[in-house]
């Protein structure tokens, strides 16, 4: 399963039936999305280890333990009140409850998507993974 089917259909999960896997797929797209009809979640992983207080929350999510929650004023400083919006416009749903589910969303893609490794051979190789870990370490 690639990442945006996985989280297309970790954020329809969430919302049981509100949102339609179409909505949540371009949701995504429009706010992770690589321009390549994927998702490029190492840039967020990137952003997230660039700010200090993001640094351990996105480290729990790569690890194989238990998930760091974030909150809402979290994310909203790590994509921007426009994307937050438009994402909301697009699954359909209010910016709070739309924040929420990608709240809820965005630690189950990003664990499920680097156990073992797997985030680093998908998107961007050894080099990136290396610059990734100096980062967290």
């Amino acid at each position: 399963m690639d990442l945006l089917q996985l989280g297309t259909q970790l954020l329809t999960n969430y919302f049981k039936g509100d949102v339609s896997s179409d909505n949540a797929s371009n949701a995504l797209s429009g706010l992770l999305g690589d321009g390549q009809g994927g998702l490029n979640i190492m840039d967020i992983v990137s952003k997230m280890t660039s700010n200090g207080g993001l640094s351990a929350i996105v480290g729990s999510w790569l690890g194989d333990g238990e998930n760091d929650g974030i909150q809402a004023g979290q994310l909203q400083e790590l994509f921007g009140n426009n994307a937050l919006s438009s994402f909301s416009q697009s699954l359909g749903q209010t910016q709070e409850r739309a924040t929420e589910g990608l709240g809820n969303m965005l630690p189950q893609l990003i664990d499920k998507s680097s156990s073992g490794g797997n985030l680093f051979s998908n998107d961007g190789g050894f080099d990136n993974a290396f610059d990734l870990a100096k980062k967290l370490f």
